[in-house]
């Protein structure tokens, strides 16, 4: 059976549904602003937070060989031009040619006068002389230097 409907209430129905197509838009629209909006909030959070990491201190992981000629290496001191300073033992290595090697990390930018303690025969007390390089501004994350004296 065949269902017919007034010209007036097809009209109404008609505006119903595009009335409603267009409130449905207008929402959209706003909820889609107020993502951007919060987009533009979170990368500029980002920006500020890029640029706490770039100004913190940063270190190099530095290492080498430490040598003085008929005696042995003990210690490699670095001592920084702001007042700071680090030491590392000389170890012996095999592996490399029994030379006597350091690691240790260094603050990046900062310029380390250096200062090698050996012993002189087995029953030789401790000496200290100036490496060679006497300065050492160590860069990037891992450097290799290899110091004398």
């Amino acid at each position: 059976m065949p269902v017919s409907l007034p010209n007036g209430s097809v009209a109404a129905i008609i505006i119903f549904v595009v009335s409603g197509g267009i409130a449905a838009g207008i929402f959209h629209d706003q909820s889609i602003k107020a993502i951007y909006s919060s987009f533009d909030s979170q990368i500029s959070g980002l920006h500020s937070q890029v640029s706490a990491l770039q100004e913190q201190t940063k270190f190099t992981l530095a290492h080498g060989t430490v040598s003085r000629v008929g005696a042995t290496p003990v210690d490699i001191f670095f001592d920084g031009q702001d007042g700071s300073g680090l030491s590392s033992g000389a170890a012996l290595n095999s592996a490399a040619g029994y030379q006597y090697q350091y690691q240790l990390f260094l603050k990046s930018g900062t310029t380390y006068g250096v200062r090698i303690d050996y012993q002189s025969g087995i029953f030789g007390g401790t000496n200290s002389c100036a490496g060679v390089p006497v300065v050492f501004t160590p860069s990037g994350a891992d450097e290799t230097q290899n110091f004398q004296c």
